[in-house]
């Protein structure tokens, strides 16, 4: 009888052994999980969140009948599904700036960082021909913000043109950069012929950018370009 039952009871201790062991397993991986959630979240890149970034297919400029030009980076989709509301509402033509060479996942963080630290100006693979650009009034710019900042190669694109006399409106998606932090200035001072909307640009999370459809609408009414 006491055999069985020392059987019995090393049989139980090993089930618990096993649980507990279980249990930490998956406590750690939840950890880490979190931890890599903290250190992305804080490499400030993630205001235009990294899902879906091969799906997203470049216009091509073309001259056309409209004064409106929408002119945007995006490199996760979300700044594009604004920039496609505004071209839908505003009969604005879409031009997607684009970099040779392209962000990655695992390179975007730091090559962000580091193009805005050194000042880098990353070449374009697409470009508005000069006569083309002469035809818009208006052009409306957008980015997510990265390193509380525009990425470079919206500094890129506002460079390579003359926007003497244009309206720029800037738009921009978020992951807490609400204000755009250094974005709003830095289009200013990029575009100093121009009349900058400082106060009147577009802001939204880009965690919740699929319900900003009738925000962008109201936006564009305020602002007197909604058809």
């Amino acid at each position: 009888m006491n055999k069985t039952l020392k059987s019995i009871l090393s049989l139980v201790l090993c089930v618990c052994f096993v649980l507990a062991l279980s249990a930490c397993g998956k406590q750690n991986n939840d950890t880490t999980a979190n931890n890599t959630d903290t250190n992305v979240s804080n490499n400030n890149v993630t205001d235009d969140n990294t899902d879906d970034s091969a799906d997203i297919t470049p216009e091509e400029s073309t001259a056309g009948d409209s004064n409106i030009l929408v002119a945007y980076f995006s490199w996760s989709g979300n700044t594009q599904q604004v920039a496609n509301w505004i071209s839908d509402k505003t009969g604005g033509e879409l031009f997607r700036i684009i970099p040779e060479v392209e962000y990655t996942e695992d390179d975007v963080f730091d090559r962000a960082q580091d193009e805005l630290n050194n000042g880098t100006r990353p070449p374009l693979s697409s470009h508005i021909d000069q006569e083309v650009m002469e035809q818009y009034d208006v052009i409306f710019v957008g980015f997510p913000i990265w390193w509380y900042d525009l990425p470079m190669p919206v500094w890129s694109f506002l460079e390579e043109y003359d926007l003497s006399g244009k309206t720029i409106i800037p738009f921009f998606t978020h992951n807490g950069s609400s204000s755009g932090a250094s974005s709003i200035s830095t289009v200013a001072e990029l575009c100093p012929d121009s009349t900058v909307l400082t106060d009147d640009y577009f802001t939204y999370s880009g965690n919740n950018v699929d319900e900003a459809e009738s925000a962008v609408d109201e936006w564009l009414t305020e602002l007197g370009y909604n058809n």
